[in-house]
């Protein structure tokens, strides 16, 4: 990605692994995420003690796409000043509340891909519940507050981190430490679990990545980082999100901030499983039963493979 590392600079490129992968018993006894934020922060350290590096005073950077974003998300709070910046594309801080149990429900092709049959070597959804230490999986507040890293946030409506993404941005960008917040940015496509103008049977207009600017964000925030120029950075939207309607209705909206302002208003379950703003009182049930063991499956909505978004 040229526009990301130009071509014309010099940089010390360090890539990690990641403890298994759920997939042929390479699991090892770690659950999947659980090490990430502890490996993330002591490759950092690593990269710091060298010499070609120089130190605090040097400008790391950590970039990636779905788990590897995830890493840099819980990597960064309590990083050292080094690490001036971090770009995630399709990923979550908050695996907790917007990744394993989205809505409160298990998603099951999160810890187990859906194209792949788990192995009996790997957890079951039951290990997750009863896994002791969930504040290693998600930023709060506080945490926040120890990140010193300026962030582009890449996401989409369709992808299962979706709500994750903008949740970690906002978070960032107001209770981030000093050189975090307010130094975030956030664009959202109507994208799944990568890139694309086509979701299932929707295709949108003017929805790639040259449209959304990610090459001006890319750009910009590569300056900022390696060499403290922000001001390409700071003139772009806080905010890029595409707005989802009609053929000739889709179209990029910029915001100051996240959520934009807006007006709330109620709406009300009806007979037939439709929704109404008219708050009389009908009366009526429906019931159904969660099962973790035979999770619902799913043609539509928020996923996180391709196979989910067209039926497959």
């Amino acid at each position: 990605l040229p526009y990301i590392w130009p071509t014309n600079a010099a940089y010390h490129l360090v890539v990690q692994d990641i403890r298994g992968d759920c997939l042929g018993g390479a699991f090892s006894g770690d659950l999947l995420y659980s090490a990430d934020r502890d490996d993330g922060q002591d490759l950092l350290d690593y990269i710091v003690q060298q010499r070609w590096s120089q130190g605090v005073n040097g400008h790391i950077a950590m970039e990636g796409w779905s788990h590897q974003g995830i890493v840099a998300y819980l990597a960064a709070p309590g990083a050292s000043v080094s690490l001036r910046g971090i770009q995630t594309h399709y990923a979550t801080g908050d695996l907790l509340n917007y990744g394993l149990f989205n809505g409160g429900v298990l998603h099951n092709e999160i810890p187990f891909p859906v194209d792949i049959p788990p192995p009996p070597s790997a957890p079951s959804w039951t290990d997750y519940v009863g896994w002791p230490i969930w504040d290693g999986y998600l930023i709060d507040d506080d945490q926040a507050a120890t990140a010193h890293a300026a962030g582009l946030h890449v996401g989409g409506w369709f992808d299962v981190f979706g709500q994750g993404t903008l949740d970690s941005f906002l978070r960032l960008q107001t209770a981030g430490g000093a050189g975090a917040r307010g130094r975030q940015k956030v664009v959202i496509g109507p994208w799944f679990h990568a890139d694309g103008n086509t979701v299932g049977q929707l295709t949108f207009p003017s929805s790639t990545g040259g449209d959304a600017l990610l090459p001006a964000y890319h750009s910009a925030w590569q300056k900022g980082v390696f060499q403290n120029n922000w001001t390409d950075w700071d003139a772009l939207p806080a905010a890029r999100v595409y707005l989802m309607g009609p053929s000739r209705g889709s179209a990029w909206r910029n915001y100051d901030t996240w959520p934009p302002p807006a007006r709330e208003v109620p709406f009300y379950f009806k007979s037939g499983g439709a929704l109404s703003g008219d708050h009389q009182r009908v009366g009526g049930q429906l019931t159904f039963t969660s099962d973790p063991e035979d999770p619902c499956p799913t043609l539509g909505g928020t996923n996180n493979l391709t196979s989910c978004t067209t039926g497959g």
